[in-house]
């Protein structure tokens, strides 16, 4: 579908009852009119958009300078600036079936959507029932982060693990039938939880159909204004282009886990029990790689950035920052104000206390850029600020500044994939032409790397997709609370190629072992981030006229990656992201052939390899 088509089809839905519930004009109130909509909508966004501004700048007065005083001043700002958006959540519904110009349907869905962001929101409208409900979210999330596990040492004491370490633990090197202990320990722990999510999920809904929707989880997915079905099979489509890809990837894993544990606990061309895969909840590989890397691999390309630094004194974090700045300014951006070096803090303070977190703030009153952190002089800060990713939030915010506010904020999946894309271009050849490498090393350095990059960003996807068709599965009533685990484990394989490495009880909540699922948040987002990484960084590797294998590519002195990374920025959210991401991409829809053409190289090892380890089997 191209950009018009998509365009067309999207001004279309904007009165259906679809994707926009509201805009029904049948149902209108005759005592409630357009104007009187539009008053509620203006002042709404006015007073939202001003507490956002004056949080930001408490946030970066209580980072910068934390004190009891600083620390509860932002603290009741952000409560008050909560409680202001969900209380104009629930008084936007009475505008909801207002027959609208396409500009204030989008600012009122805007409005009314934030109900979903929030713990215990949506909720019913009878009291007793929200209340039920915040006591019930409250509890499910208290339940599920004390959970642990619990075994007796040989001294006789009884030793608990939290959910990091047992992950530490399933990532180190121990038996595995301690790894199987572990594993169905932790989610067997996990059953009381089930009767609260269910009741949970149910008043949910209940307060979703307040807002015009059947559920939770069609409420969520509206933020992406794509219709619901028409975008999981969107999802499917990227994912049927990655799969070969993952399948490769998988079969490799597995063959390196047979050699370890024998082929009676991994069976060859089966599901790969969960367990020996490095964490909890095996939301990618990245725990793996020391098991199945390449052999003599490395995944730093070649140069170690840390040593070099050793040899360049005069490479403060303040000499990074200036570095960051000119590579931007070569794409063609403004510069930052001079109080951006003067006012940020780069080392940790000897007299008083502040955060140590990297973090960046646009002070947008008077347009300028803070940075903050404690960092050391080595290859991760060296590569935080020549990446752009603490400063890629600024370049938004410096960006969309003449949106109206209510537009002032970055797309679903848009933020994400540009610091994705922009990491990406972290390249051997970028640091060659900013002096870091005297040589550019051979691409076949590189094996290690994707090999690396792969575990961590492609093994996401079929977890973020089964993730996600579970939650919409639950809240639409199609699995019930009886097929709650059933279900979970039946998406785990169809995606992931994994499976339960024991039996699951039908009165089990394994899905509980995932944050997503107990904070109910959209995995869909996360998916679109992470193909837009790979989409954006090859397209704009097009714009720089990229000659090399596409994980060699460089943005440095390119005016044209510049000129199509501000453009989108300057949109902000005054266009649904599917439109925005267009102004990089050309297109309106996502395209896994990205990934797989940065993946190339690694794909071609893991045929040879599982060619090989084939043969040998046989």
């Amino acid at each position: 579908m191209n950009k018009l088509t998509r365009t067309v089809k999207h001004a279309l839905l904007v009165s259906s009852l679809v994707i926009f519930p509201y805009a029904n004009a049948a149902k209108q109130p005759p005592s409630i009119k357009v104007d009187e909509a539009k008053s509620f909508i203006e002042a709404a966004n006015i007073d939202i958009m001003e507490q956002a501004d004056t949080l930001r700048l408490a946030w970066y007065i209580k980072d910068r300078f934390m004190t009891l005083d600083t620390l509860n001043h932002w603290t009741n700002l952000l409560n008050k600036a909560e409680k202001t958006e969900i209380k104009n959540a629930y008084q936007a519904i009475k505008y909801k079936d207002l027959d609208l110009n396409d500009d204030l349907t989008r600012r009122l869905n805007n409005i009314l959507l934030v109900a979903s962001a929030y713990p215990s929101h949506p909720h019913p409208k009878n009291e007793n029932k929200a209340n039920i409900l915040k006591e019930i979210t409250d509890d499910l999330t208290k339940k599920s982060s004390a959970n642990s596990v619990c075994f007796n040492e040989d001294t006789g004491n009884e030793t608990c693990l939290n959910a990091k370490q047992v992950s530490d633990k399933m990532a180190s090197n121990i038996e595995e039938s301690e790894l199987k202990l572990l594993w169905e320990s932790w989610h067997n722990n996990l059953a009381p939880l089930k009767p609260i999510f269910e009741q949970q999920v149910q008043l949910n809904n209940e307060g979703a159909q307040r807002f015009g929707f059947s559920n939770r989880s069609e409420m969520k997915l509206s933020e992406l204004e794509v219709p619901t079905n028409e975008f999981i099979n969107e999802l499917d489509q990227v994912w049927a282009d990655v799969k070969p890809l993952y399948d490769s990837l998988l079969r490799h894993v597995r063959s390196k886990l047979t050699d370890k544990y024998g082929a009676e606990i991994v069976k060859p061309n089966h599901p790969i029990p969960a367990h020996l895969l490095g964490s909890i909840n095996v939301n990618n590989l990245a725990n793996i790689y020391k098991l199945v890397a390449p052999e003599n691999s490395v995944i730093d390309r070649g140069y170690n950035i840390t040593e070099k630094l050793k040899d360049r004194p005069e490479m403060d974090t303040s000499a990074m920052l200036h570095g960051l700045e000119k590579y931007m300014m070569s794409m063609g951006f403004s510069p930052f104000k001079e109080s951006l070096y003067e006012f940020s803090q780069f080392t940790k303070p000897e007299h008083h206390k502040a955060a140590c977190d990297p973090t960046a703030w646009w002070l947008a009153e008077n347009e300028e850029a803070r940075v903050g952190g404690c960092w050391d002089i080595n290859e991760d800060t060296f590569m935080r600020f020549n990446t752009t990713s603490l400063l890629t939030p600024t370049y938004f915010r410096a960006a969309y500044k003449n949106q109206p506010k209510h537009y002032s904020i970055w797309p679903t999946g848009t933020f994400g994939g540009t610091a994705k894309a922009l990491q990406y271009a972290y390249t051997p050849d970028y640091l060659h032409t900013i002096g870091m490498l005297d040589e550019i090393p051979d691409e076949s350095v590189d094996l290690g790397y994707l090999m690396k990059l792969a575990l961590k960003t492609v093994a996401s996807l079929p977890y973020q997709l089964a993730v996600n068709k579970w939650q919409k599965e639950v809240a639409s009533g199609e699995t019930t609370a009886k097929e709650y685990n059933k279900r979970w484990w039946q998406l785990r394989e169809q995606y992931q190629g994994i499976k339960a490495p024991t039996s699951r009880s039908d009165n089990g909540f394994d899905a509980g072992s995932t944050a997503e699922v107990i904070h109910n948040q959209n995995q869909a987002g996360s998916f679109i981030s992470e193909v837009l990484g790979f989409q954006f960084y090859q397209s704009l590797c097009e714009a720089a006229g990229n000659k090399n294998s596409l994980s060699r590519c460089s943005f440095y002195g390119s005016e044209e990656v510049g000129a199509k990374l501000q453009a989108m920025f300057e949109l902000g959210n005054s266009r649904p992201w599917f439109e925005v991401m267009s102004e990089v991409t050309g297109q309106t829809k996502l395209d896994g052939s990205a990934i797989t053409n940065y993946f190339e190289p690694l794909q071609k090892y893991l045929d040879k390899q599982n060619k090989l380890n084939a043969q040998g089997r046989n």
